[in-house]
């Protein structure tokens, strides 16, 4: 597989990133009365999304390095501890398509992109979820933690606003917005990816004023329905920003998963090391 394809792979699994350096970094949280009802508010809506068990996705990522954009999408539906469920993840950039089947402990991954050999997109990539050797080569991680992502919404710490009600495509929500320090953000980082991190060189040479900006909607069923993060960070002398849009909808839609015929299959370790670990020049 082309590196270029590998990373597209794992793109989706970067993405959360975000989210995992926001999580529990709630002890050092505003005090204010508003802010910590609109954290009960949020709490709430987290706590009635996690019990309906699945939903639908649509998850876009965006990555402005100067003048330069990249981005992911992807789409799908899945179980919020990431059992079964179907995902379609898709990187304009570089003309890459990634489908994703998981049931039974399996990941099933078609790939089409640019030079890649026909012999690697006409199958199927089988591979364990329990194979965490091989997922890491193929820089896979299952499907997004939908059930992580929304738990992480009890913990953000900063300051929550509820800005009132939104209308969005003729729906009204309630739009609730957390604003993270750096502070909390070297903190959490540190604590995640250790102190000499990339991470957190990174966070630590930003400006003072930065940090994590959080939008969450809720439907007037008083569940989550879109999550938008943004970070900025100045990298190598440009200004960076990462924007993750989560959005779901049709909680608790069942999820149905098809096994592909055993001739479109191919087993992912014995495709890696029948390739020395590529199938395509990158």
């Amino acid at each position: 597989m082309t590196r270029s394809a590998v990373r597209s792979v794992g793109a989706l699994a970067l993405a959360l990133g975000l989210a995992a350096t926001l999580s529990g970094c709630g002890s050092s949280g505003s005090n204010s009365a508003a802010s910590k009802q609109a954290q009960n508010d949020i709490n709430k809506a987290a706590d009635a999304s996690m019990r309906q068990g699945s939903a639908q996705i649509a998850m876009n990522t965006t990555t402005t390095i100067g003048t330069q954009k990249s981005g992911t999408e992807a789409a799908g539906v899945v179980a919020f501890d990431g059992s079964v469920g179907n995902l379609l993840l898709l990187l304009p950039a570089s003309n890459t398509r990634i489908e994703e089947h998981v049931s039974n402990g399996i990941i099933y991954l078609k790939l089409s992109a640019p030079n890649v050999p026909k012999s690697v997109t006409s199958k199927w990539i089988k591979v364990s979820l329990s194979d965490t050797a091989t997922l890491q080569k193929l820089g896979v991680s299952g499907l997004p933690p939908v059930g992580q992502i929304l738990a992480q919404l009890k913990s953000l710490g900063g300051t929550a606003v509820n800005s009132g009600k939104v209308s969005l495509a003729n729906k009204v929500f309630t739009k609730y917005v957390v604003t993270v320090s750096l502070a909390e953000l070297i903190s959490k980082a540190t604590t995640l990816y250790g102190p000499t991190s990339n991470s957190v060189a990174a966070l630590k040479a930003a400006p003072s004023d930065t940090h994590a900006t959080i939008e969450i909607y809720v439907n007037t069923s008083g569940l989550v329905s879109r999550e938008v993060e943004t970070l900025g960070l100045p990298v190598s002398g440009k200004t960076t920003q990462t924007t993750t849009d989560i959005a779901l909808a049709n909680y608790g839609t069942p999820i149905s998963t098809a096994t592909p015929p055993a001739k479109d299959v191919v087993d992912a370790s014995a495709l890696l090391k029948s390739t020395g670990g590529a199938t395509g020049s990158g």
